[in-house]
């Protein structure tokens, strides 16, 4: 099975180092809780939740990241911004992730945690969006990491073109060297002008996950997207592929705004490589 066999069902419908002990990317807790706390900000506890709309709404699937997920927290924690929450979804981990989340929610009032049986990435994900309050979504695998001013520029990118679906650049970090995945600048207005980048993007397996993209929580939620529970692959493309019916614009940024950390190839996320054609099969039947 090609891209071809798939997009036509698209075209038919639209009709820092592993352990963040780099001192030149890694600020200690203590120094990070008390810029917070400088900061005036405190809408959301982790013992007492209020519910109300806010900017961004961040979502870590979290299993075994003992060694990785204080540098993901903190690369989206140093920026202070004030207008996002962070929600930690522990899938049943075995390690000492649990308490570190536990750590975070108790130290800053933006830090969520959530905990759960183990089921998979999918089901942390949708435990996570299912108790989001943000007006867009981003996704941040806990062995990853963002770059300084994360949300700042996002706020650029939203300010310059608020648009439905946004996807970044990237790079990719192996411990020693950084290689950058820079993605051509455009911008559609409408959906049947969108589809030649969502083909690209099927194509060129940029649409396999959903890190280093922005979504509007509105559609989601009025077109109850979620990761669909119990397919063996593809998953993540389902879910692009299904935000993406429902879309009237879409960007793209050359500005790299996450880092991929490829030294764990037996992450949550990224443990099982699939054949291109088995994806393209399990897509294609979600959606016929």
């Amino acid at each position: 099975m090609s891209c071809g066999s798939l997009t036509s069902a698209i075209y038919y419908h639209y009709g820092f180092n592993s352990r963040g002990d780099d001192p030149d990317v890694q600020m200690s807790l203590m120094a990070i809780k008390q810029s917070w706390s400088l900061s005036g900000t405190g809408a959301i506890t982790a013992k007492k939740i209020v519910v109300f709309t806010m900017k961004y709404s961040v979502i870590i699937p979290v299993y075994n990241a003992e060694r990785t997920l204080n540098r993901c927290v903190n690369s989206l924690l140093k920026e202070r911004y004030p207008d996002c929450e962070i929600i930690l979804v522990n899938d049943g981990s075995k390690d000492h992730s649990g308490a570190i989340c536990k750590h975070y929610a108790a130290l800053f009032p933006c830090v969520r945690y959530i905990e759960k049986e183990n089921g998979g990435v999918s089901s942390a994900r949708n435990a996570g969006l299912d108790a989001a309050n943000g007006d867009y979504i981003l996704f941040v695998d806990s062995d990853d990491y963002v770059p300084v001013c994360f949300f700042s520029a996002i706020d650029n990118l939203i300010h310059d073109k608020d648009v439905d679906l946004w996807m970044f650049s990237f790079s990719f970090d192996n411990g020693d060297t950084k290689r950058a995945n820079i993605q051509k600048r455009s911008y559609f207005s409408d959906r049947k002008s969108a589809v030649p980048i969502i083909i690209d993007a099927i194509c060129r397996k940029t649409l396999n996950s959903p890190w280093a993209k922005l979504y509007r929580r509105e559609i989601l939620e009025k077109n109850g997207i979620r990761f669909p529970y119990g397919a063996s692959m593809a998953e993540d493309r389902v879910f692009n592929i299904h935000y993406s019916y429902f879309i009237y614009s879409l960007a793209v940024s050359d500005k790299v705004l996450y880092i991929v950390n490829t030294e764990n190839e037996q992450s949550l996320s990224r443990g099982r490589k699939d054949d291109l054609n088995d994806q393209f099969a399990v897509t294609r039947r979600y959606f016929e």
